[in-house]
């Protein structure tokens, strides 16, 4: 039997019998790893605090023969991340990143990349509050980890490129076509599930956003138009629906 010593993220706990509770975590090495931590639910385990979920823990565990689920030796909490524990908002942002990551394949060639992601994102919250600007940021970049970030230089039906600079205008409207991988210019879009509306002001920030350009300041409608589309987007793509998606507020 294999065994294994590593900083994880607790993605989700799940109680299991009267004493037990089974994990999924995330590890720079290994990926993503389920495990049954034995007596994790007793009031005087000492495994206790680091099973809760979006925990930063040292993991002490062993592969097991004839299926994929570890046992947990032990595991001692490094960081609770309280203050997004204390912040309603916080938590429910940090816990969508981590179902994002629940309903991912991640090799483990690619482990360190998505476990800095997810931590840098912890980290973050722990020191700032929650806004949607910051979501599109890590959205993106999560898209760029999985491979899949849209085309936004041209349009994918046309093959016209978009302008360099255009100027916002609500009466011109793109979409976001996740089918397609890219932009569909106007005059080249239709009614489709997974497709979204966007105003070409969203478009522009959109294109600074993925060039590395932090210093855009979107507007209400920008967020929303991005809220939804790259919802829709990552639902394409993982083939399933985040539901911590649907809290989060987009006033």
């Amino acid at each position: 039997m294999n065994h294994h010593n590593e900083e994880g993220i607790v993605l989700r706990p799940v109680d299991f019998r009267e004493r037990d509770r089974i994990l999924t975590f995330l590890t720079r090495e290994q990926g993503k790893v389920s495990g049954i931590v034995y007596g994790a639910r007793s009031l005087k385990s000492q495994n206790r605090a680091a099973t809760e979920p979006l925990v930063l823990a040292q993991f002490d565990y062993v592969e097991r023969r004839q299926t994929t689920m570890v046992k947990v030796e032990h595991c001692e909490a490094l960081d609770l991340f309280s203050a997004i524990r204390k912040d309603y908002s916080r938590f429910l942002y940090a816990s969508y990143f981590a179902e994002l990551l629940l309903l991912t394949e991640i090799p483990s060639t690619e482990a360190p990349l998505y476990f800095n992601w997810l931590s840098s994102i912890l980290e973050t919250l722990k020191n700032e509050p929650a806004d949607l600007f910051c979501k599109a940021i890590w959205e993106w970049n999560f898209l760029c980890l999985l491979g899949v970030q849209p085309q936004l230089d041209c349009c994918q039906i046309s093959g016209q490129p978009l302008p360099p600079n255009f100027l916002p205008s609500e009466q011109v409207f793109y979409q976001l076509d996740a089918r397609l991988g890219g932009i569909r210019s106007p005059g080249y879009t239709e009614p489709n599930s997974d497709a979204a509306w966007l105003s070409s002001g969203t478009v522009i920030g959109l294109r600074r956003l993925s060039a590395g350009d932090l210093q855009w300041q979107p507007t209400r409608l920008n967020l929303r138009e991005l809220h939804k589309a790259i919802f829709i987007y990552l639902r394409f793509h993982l083939g399933r629906e985040p539901r911590s998606h649907g809290l989060i507020s987009v006033r």
